[in-house]
């Protein structure tokens, strides 16, 4: 697989909703031609990009509908929203772990080397500071007990 980046550009008003990053996104696929060749967007989860997507699928079916039938056939598949919008798997696990971090109430140490250990020298933490990998184990266990039937 190949990736390529096609644009950086600027976007200048301070609010962006879903019309704005449509026309951006527009402007850009409409310079290279590639519209229509357009099959599927990644993107993040707010709001303002499903509205983009809507309205860049309207786009791009007017501009499809324009097209000679082999034309049609060269680009072959056009971008709809149920097939095309690809929700990047890293940010939601970002968000995940974000809510799982903020529920067992983990704190980040504050240098690198505060994770690194030595084999066999695992440092024993405070009842004060419970680390947040000790904090998952423990709930790891008491849902693994809840599980277990009671007879």
């Amino acid at each position: 697989m190949e990736s390529l980046l096609l644009d950086i550009i600027e976007l200048t008003e301070p609010v962006y909703d879903g019309t704005y990053l449509a026309k951006k996104l527009l402007e850009v696929t409409d310079r290279l031609s590639i519209t229509c060749a357009i099959i599927s967007v990644t993107r993040d989860n707010v709001s303002p990009n499903n509205t983009m997507l809507d309205e860049f699928e309207v786009v791009v079916v007017e501009q499809w509908d324009l097209m000679d039938k082999l034309d049609q056939a060269r680009f072959c598949c056009k971008f709809n929203r149920k097939d095309g919008d690809v929700r990047c798997v890293s940010y939601i696990y970002n968000i995940a772990i974000q809510a799982a971090r903020k529920a067992i109430k983990a704190s980040l140490k504050e240098h690198l080397s505060d994770y690194h250990h030595s084999n066999n020298k695992a440092p024993t933490p405070t009842s004060s500071e419970r680390s947040s990998f000790y904090k998952l184990r423990s709930l790891s266990i008491i849902f693994k007990l809840r599980k277990v039937p009671r007879v």
